[in-house]
């Protein structure tokens, strides 16, 4: 495997300077990194989303659905998310538990 890096230049983001040819133990570790960074975007952005849903709205229930990390779902329980659904998960118990929450 061959890692590559590419630099830019702050005026020109698209113009490569240089390429560096990485070992594959580098390229799998900065192929983590990057992951990594990714996911912590990813949950800064839910959790900036999650804030402004909760000063809108006085009364709402969160839920998420998808492909999360195990280790990401305590997170975000504790952004505010009040149960997350991981992938695979059958729809009576997504319906059994919106109208167990949801008040009419």
């Amino acid at each position: 495997m061959v890692g590559v890096n590419v630099f830019t230049t702050e005026q020109e983001k698209t113009t490569p300077l240089g390429v560096q040819k990485v070992s594959s133990n580098s390229a799998k570790q900065q192929v983590a990194e990057v992951k990594e960074l990714k996911r912590t975007r990813d949950m800064d952005r839910l959790n900036d989303a999650i804030k402004r849903l909760q000063a809108d709205v006085d009364d709402v229930l969160l839920i998420a659905g998808g492909t999360f990390p195990a280790e990401d779902i305590p997170a975000m329980e504790e952004m505010g998310i009040d149960k997350v659904f991981r992938a695979g998960s059958l729809t009576e118990p997504i319906v059994d538990y919106i109208n167990d929450h949801v008040e009419e």
